[in-house]
């Protein structure tokens, strides 16, 4: 908080998020400057019975970072497993509020699993 030249010290913070899981659906890209994946993760809740259940969600993750959206139109596809580190990010827009996670780190895991076909099998040994 600012008053003219004082500043409020905010003490500890922390605005950080992980999340793990794959990609459903393609990107979204705005020009060479925005994309937004969609990554499905679970997150394990106690049920009202006292049982432990796991819910899948669907978390929208944007970048506004050139290299990062050239890395996502490169490398990430639909089942691609990431590792995002994000932070949450809030602001404006023609007065309604929004907000969303941010990249901050992405790891690339695997690919989506896709079987081979009969002329992509692998030669045999001799």
């Amino acid at each position: 908080m600012e008053d003219g030249n004082v500043k409020e010290f905010l003490g500890i913070t922390q605005n950080a998020c992980t999340f793990q899981g794959k990609v459903i659906g393609k990107p979204y890209f705005q020009g060479e400057g925005f994309a937004m994946i969609t990554l499905r993760t679970s997150v394990a809740e106690l049920a009202a019975n006292g049982s432990w259940v796991d819910n899948t969600i669907d978390i929208p993750i944007m970048t506004t970072d050139v290299k990062k959206v050239a890395v996502i139109s490169k490398l990430v596809d639909d089942g691609r497993e990431l590792l995002i580190e994000t932070y949450y990010k809030s602001w404006q827009n023609q007065g309604q509020a929004q907000h969303g996670f941010f990249i901050k780190r992405l790891v690339l895991g695997r690919k989506k699993y896709e079987p081979k076909t009969q002329g992509q099998a692998v030669p045999p040994l001799t």
